[in-house]
């Protein structure tokens, strides 16, 4: 199984966080489409942002699920946009939260854009570990 690692990767917490989860992911076998990974977005090349969108497109349309990381203050953009592909492509989708401030109530909760929340809850649903990311991946496999 293919799958798209949705994720933000512009700072060295976000990379080692990715790698970590995705390294979960390898060990069981599956073959992970991770961006921070790809040339067209390494940090000493100054891609077009049409190849940076082509490049992540293939990658998606080659997938059969994708991963969304959703954590920080705000879903990242670019997330939001391959979330919104991956519903055209008809992939199933999952988000990982494990921003503490998600179970937080009043003034302290993070919020989350409903739409793209929505465009997950609609398919494999919102995880918040990796034995849940994992559990998400064998439903969309079965």
């Amino acid at each position: 199984m293919n799958i798209y690692w949705a994720a933000p990767f512009f700072d060295e917490a976000d990379q080692r966080f990715n790698a970590e989860w995705v390294q979960c992911l390898r060990a069981l076998g599956y073959v992970i489409h991770l961006p921070q990974e790809q040339g067209f977005n390494a940090s000493a090349y100054e891609p077009t942002a049409t190849e940076i969108f082509q490049g992540d497109y293939r990658l998606i349309q080659d997938s059969d699920v994708l991963v969304a990381v959703l954590d920080g203050l705000s879903i990242d953009d670019g997330v939001a946009g391959e979330v919104g592909i991956a519903v055209g492509l008809g992939l199933p989708r999952v988000g990982i939260i494990t921003d503490l401030r998600w179970w937080r109530r009043g003034s302290g909760r993070l919020y989350r854009n409903l739409f793209t929340i929505g465009m997950i809850e609609s398919s494999l649903g919102l995880v918040y570990s990796r034995e849940g990311l994992v559990d998400a991946i064998k439903r969309a496999a079965a």
